[in-house]
């Protein structure tokens, strides 16, 4: 005689976990398509501006194009070698002039020199200078902390000390 016997419990919690199983797969795979796709649209959407958290000097960038930026940014350099420094003591106001002239025209030295194009150029590439995950990284560090790019520039100490 055959003994037919119920199923147990444990027959009906095996496919009970493999539908948990699944189902917590189903669920990351859909998050992670959802997180890469997110990443890719972020960063298509700054594909000709600079991302979020870029600045240069402490002035925000956001949103601006690398032309937008460089225009900017050029024209500050250029007021200052057309108005020079000036430094208010107390009732004094003092102008140091960017260009120092000597008796000979052709002998005039600037004080500094400003490299624009190289500041914009390293804030623009902030978020894109390696692979996805690399840049996705940094953009994601861009968007929390934010990061400030001082203007390069070159001093002329010889010609700042003499002409205080």
């Amino acid at each position: 005689m055959i003994k037919i016997t119920p199923p147990t419990n444990r027959a009906h919690q095996q496919p009970a976990v493999m539908k948990w199983l699944l189902i917590s797969i189903t669920i990351f795979l859909i998050a992670l398509t959802l997180v890469v796709i997110g990443a890719l649209l972020y960063a298509q959407s700054y594909r000709f501006s600079f991302f979020p958290g870029v600045s240069i000097a402490h002035q925000p960038l956001k949103g601006q194009t690398h032309a937008q930026a460089l225009a900017y940014w050029q024209n500050k350099a250029d007021l200052f070698q057309n108005n020079g420094l000036i430094y208010l003591f107390g009732e004094k106001k003092i102008t140091i002039e960017p260009i120092v002239t000597a008796i000979n025209p052709d002998a005039s030295y600037r004080m500094a020199d400003f490299d624009v194009l190289k500041t914009v150029d390293q804030a623009y590439l902030a978020g894109r200078r390696q692979g996805y995950s690399s840049n996705l990284s940094e953009q994601l560090k861009l968007l929390l902390t934010g990061r400030d790019f001082p203007m390069a520039y070159a001093l002329n100490e010889e010609i700042l000390l003499t002409s205080l």
